[in-house]
């Protein structure tokens, strides 16, 4: 499949991320005083209010089945961000439980660079705040890891719920599956009649983040893929770019899984971190990187149109 083959490596995000190196963070009140400050975990709320113009889209003024309008949607939503809160507070709690080792670290660094005392005093609460953001990504990408190593399961009954959930935040809680292995599931972008092996790579982490775009950006999310099916110069496949966009940016997040490390993966795995130590190490902020490459890319796609390169047969 051509959207496979496309979009199916890491390199593949660098023409998108290349748009994203142009995106400033958000000033923050105070940072000129706060530069050496450790950085504490965003809230759910702050980093949406932050990111939410920047995902600002021609889908926001239209309304689609999925629209989160009901109070269904509205309550899954919450439920989400309460997740997102306690994740951030787990976060800060593991902080504090590595405070000694983060203070070893920096103590080792100014004995091994033999950095006067004046220098090591200026010095050390900023290489304490960065080791502690390095620390701290390093968490969020294992926590990551853990939900992609779950393979998924027909035999799973969560697993078979978040997968209806899946068609039902994209087609609309009226339109209805034919059978559980359909060519129904083409209509979403997925490669078979059985959506199952698509997810052998990502895992349910892959099934997950589809879910968590349309839960909280569900306009821009039904845009794009309505671009898929009715866009005169839109024909990936909807489903399956969207994992591949989670391979890759999970990739860049978790460089142990990659086999071969080149130029591109690095250059935007230091956007990743920006982005994402400025707006908070959460899943909020991991969704909401997630949804920006997803309308970079489909903005692309329908401005310069691959499918023009492929030759008529």
């Amino acid at each position: 499949m051509f959207a496979d083959s496309y979009f199916g490596r890491s390199a593949s995000l660098g023409f998108v991320t290349a748009r994203l190196l142009n995106l400033r963070p958000t000033p923050v009140a105070g940072a000129e005083d706060q530069k050496s400050a450790p950085l504490p975990p965003a809230s759910a709320t702050a980093t949406g209010a932050a990111i939410a113009p920047l995902i600002t889209t021609e889908y926001d003024t239209k309304q689609s089945p999925s629209s989160g309008g009901s109070s269904d949607e509205r309550r899954k939503s919450a439920a989400a961000a309460a997740e997102a809160e306690a994740a951030a507070a787990l976060a800060l709690q593991e902080d504090k439980t590595d405070g000694d080792a983060i203070i070893a670290i920096t103590q080792s660094i100014i004995d091994t660079k033999r950095l006067s005392s004046a220098r090591a005093a200026t010095i050390r609460q900023t290489l304490e705040a960065a080791i502690g953001c390095m620390r701290r990504i390093q968490r969020f990408a294992e926590r990551l890891e853990r939900t992609r190593s779950i393979r998924f399961s027909t035999a799973n009954p969560s697993h078979e719920t978040q997968l209806l959930r899946l068609w039902s935040l994209v087609r609309g809680p009226d339109v209805r599956l034919s059978a559980r292995n359909s060519s129904d599931w083409g209509e979403l972008g997925f490669q078979g009649t059985d959506p199952a092996t698509d997810f052998r790579g990502m895992g349910v982490l892959g099934l997950d983040q589809l879910c968590e775009f349309h839960i909280r950006y569900p306009t821009t999310a039904h845009g794009i893929w309505q671009d898929t099916q009715f866009h005169p110069k839109n024909w990936f496949g909807y489903a399956i770019t969207g994992l591949n966009l989670t391979h890759d940016l999970f990739t860049c997040l978790y460089p142990k899984r990659v086999a071969t490390p080149s130029l591109i993966p690095n250059v935007m795995r230091s956007v990743l971190a920006r982005f994402i130590i400025t707006h908070g190490i959460t899943q909020n902020t991991f969704t909401a990187l997630y949804a920006l490459y997803f309308v970079r890319l489909n903005a692309l796609w329908t401005k310069i149109n691959p499918r023009m390169f492929e030759s008529d047969k």
